[in-house]
């Protein structure tokens, strides 16, 4: 079972730059609050600097 600090962990990285399992580490995270925090500061990272 991953802890919380592995599902932030995965979810500061880039969608472009996650492997399978970092992916699936921010999916099963995403009822947290600070995961989905994470991932979307990643997200808008990606966005506005790209890949």
């Amino acid at each position: 079972m991953p802890n919380r600090d592995e599902m932030i962990n995965a979810a500061k990285k880039t969608p472009s730059q996650r492997t399978v399992h970092e992916q699936a580490l921010v999916d099963k995270g995403k009822g947290d609050q600070a995961v989905r925090n994470a991932d979307h500061a990643a997200q808008r990272e990606e966005r506005v600097y790209g890949k």
